[in-house]
Parts: structure tokens; C-alpha cells; sequence
């Protein structure tokens, strides 16, 4: 299981002194937001799986923003208090906000059909793909990681 330790260790390879600080920020503001979300299937707790999703990001050296919206991705949708995306924009700036809103509004669509739901999600993905490539890799990493652990 990834740790934040893990991560800052790998992001140290390649990203400056500032953007550690602000993957740790972040991951200390996740531990906080996700504290009353119901435990992973597995029994872990939930802050796991943004851990492992910003543990595939930054194997990848994906930047910064990247890496804290793999912290951040559910903060939108979690269990009230739910955060704001003013909120993360203050916090972690524009780049982060707008990433997190991304990955959550591909989670926000509703399907009436098996046939609605398949168009939805090529749609979806050439949505996110044109506003910023970061929103679908941070999608990927998380069903990959959703996936690992079924």
C-alpha cells in the first residue's frame, strides 16, 4: 500500500522542493476531507485509494497538480462536508480546481441505457481529453487502481 512517503520519495526525482510541500499539503487536507468516508470494500480505510491513485501518477512523473488532484480526485463528491472547488482553488490554485471538477463530472453522469452509458463514456473522454489531458489520466489512475483491488 502506497504511503505518502512513498510518493514525496518519487516526486523528489523529479519535482522541486515547492511542489513536495504542496503534494504534502494535500495529502494532509485528503486525510481530513475523506475521514468519514466509509471504509474501502477491503476493509482499509478510504484515504488508500487516493494514495495509491497519486502513487500511479507520480510513477508515471506526471506534475504536481496532476499528482494533488489524484489526492483530491473524490473531495468534490465525498461525505459532507464536502469541500468547494473555491475552496481547492484557494488552496492549491486554478490548475488543481479545475483537474478535481473534471474527474468528478465525469463521475456525475447518469445512464438510462447500457447503449447511453457506452456513447456517454467516448464522450466523456474526448470532453475531458480536449479541456485538459490531466482530468482522463487522473480518471485512468483511478479505475486502474479501483481495478487492482477488486
Amino acid at each position: 500500500m502506497p504511503v505518502i512517503n512513498n510518493i514525496l520519495t518519487q516526486a523528489r526525482l523529479y519535482m522541486p522542493e515547492e511542489n513536495l510541500r504542496l503534494i504534502k499539503k494535500a495529502y494532509d487536507y485528503a486525510v481530513k476531507a475523506y475521514a468519514d468516508n466509509p471504509a474501502r470494500l477491503s476493509g482499509k480505510p478510504y484515504i488508500t485509494h487516493p494514495l495509491a491513485v497519486a502513487h500511479i501518477l507520480v510513477s508515471l512523473r506526471l506534475d504536481a497538480p496532476t499528482v494533488i488532484s489524484g489526492l483530491l480526485h473524490k473531495v468534490l463528491r465525498g461525505t459532507p462536508p464536502r469541500s468547494s472547488e473555491a475552496e481547492l482553488r484557494d488552496l492549491f490554485g486554478s490548475e488543481v480546481a479545475s483537474i478535481v471538477r473534471g474527474a468528478t463530472k465525469i463521475d456525475d453522469i447518469q445512464f438510462k441505457s447500457r447503449l447511453d452509458y457506452k456513447a456517454e463514456n467516448v464522450k466523456k473522454m474526448l470532453l475531458a481529453i480536449s479541456a485538459d489531458i490531466r482530468v482522463l489520466l487522473v480518471k485512468l489512475a483511478d479505475h486502474l487502481h479501483d481495478m487492482q483491488t477488486l
